[in-house]
């Protein structure tokens, strides 16, 4: 694929949804194994730990894309900080979404989840906060 534009449009998705969607199935995996873990009655802190996966993967991918347009300026500096510091705003932003989703009570997985599209609107939300996120701390550190 030659184009710039379709590549670099296939390879966000691919890493905002990707790196999410993985760190979503592996914090479901996680909240399973968790002892005292129910759907019913979700405790905070098993819910936080569920959601690190999804926290520490998609800020990854998001750090690790930031990091090539640092490279691609020629500036390692500039890459290394995109890295770290797009990365935690993407990652902090989308958990900080999805907390505040399941107080709101959208639960994954609950009762009367699937009539709701649960899963689609906190994983939505999620992305569009790590992206506000994200792409505000890149604009800013680039504008610099």
């Amino acid at each position: 694929m030659n184009n710039p534009m379709i590549r670099s449009a296939l390879l966000t998705v691919l890493t905002l949804f990707g790196g999410l969607a993985v760190g979503f199935l592996v914090g479901s995996a996680l909240y399973g194994v968790l002892p005292g873990s129910t759907i019913e009655n979700p405790l905070p802190m098993h819910i936080t730990i569920a959601a690190l996966p999804g926290f520490l993967g998609g800020g990854a991918a998001w750090g690790v894309s930031a990091w090539a347009i640092g490279r691609g300026l020629r500036d390692n500096a500039l890459a290394w900080s995109l890295f770290w510091r797009v990365g935690l705003a993407a990652g902090g932003a989308f958990l900080a979404v999805n907390l505040i989703m399941q107080a709101a009570g959208w639960v994954v997985g609950a009762p009367g989840a699937a009539e709701r599209a649960t899963m689609l609107t906190v994983m939505g939300l999620g992305n569009i906060g790590a992206a506000l996120g994200g792409g505000g701390v890149m604009g800013q550190l680039l504008a610099r």
